[in-house]
């Protein structure tokens, strides 16, 4: 299926609705690859960005919710629980220097995406 703004998805569909695995290819260059329910990222995917950002996780209702991986353009990594697209729950952020090289490492608890709790730096 191709759309009027450019963006085109191949996949499966039920009663015209994106509902079971597909990819959807967006204008600007972002691509999502894994599952859908009535037409909305939902269960296992991977969302790649033009910038070079990944994630790769979990997806509930469009949003990331649940266990995913992110890994950033400058080599950071996040790993861990995600609700409604912000990192919440139990994760490690390990922060990249652009170079491949993983420096400082924080490990524990954060709260709609900021660290908050107990945790290790």
């Amino acid at each position: 299926m191709s759309f009027p703004n450019g963006d085109k998805y191949t996949g499966d569909y039920i009663n015209g609705t994106k509902t079971g695995y597909g990819t959807y290819y967006f204008e600007n260059g972002d691509t999502y690859i894994g599952t859908w329910l009535n037409g909305k990222k939902h269960g296992k995917g991977t969302f790649t960005w033009i910038t070079g950002d990944n994630y790769e996780g979990k997806f509930f209702n469009d949003l990331r919710h649940g266990d995913g991986k992110f890994r950033y353009s400058d080599g950071s990594i996040y790993d861990g629980n995600w609700r409604e697209d912000k990192k919440h729950g139990f994760g490690s952020f390990c922060y990249g220097n652009g170079s491949g090289y993983l420096g400082d490492r924080y490990e524990g608890d954060w709260v709609r995406g900021c660290r908050h709790g107990k945790g290790i730096y």
